[in-house]
């Protein structure tokens, strides 16, 4: 099991950030809209409508300093990320 980063993206491309009013202060790009759960996701200004991170930049995150704790808490090599790098294949 490969638990560096292999910097290929394949763990926010089909995401759709779940982020908190915490995260929302930390980086002023969030824009929080409600969600069916009446929770927080978040869209950035290109308001996309397509799964995947708004902030994803080519492969690379583009609020990386000031990312949202979902994705801090996200770690390479644990299952999700193996699962997403297996189906970028």
């Amino acid at each position: 099991m490969n638990k560096e980063c292999e910097k290929c993206g394949s763990c926010c491309k089909y995401l759709l950030l779940d982020a908190t009013l915490e995260d929302a202060a930390r980086e002023p790009l969030i824009v929080l809209k409600a969600n069916h759960k009446g929770s927080g996701y978040c869209l950035n200004s290109r308001d996309r409508k397509d799964l995947g991170c708004a902030f994803l930049d080519g492969n690379l995150c583009g609020i990386y300093e000031t990312r949202p704790d979902m994705c801090r808490d996200f770690k390479p090599g644990c299952t999700q990320c193996l699962e997403s790098r297996r189906d970028k294949i």
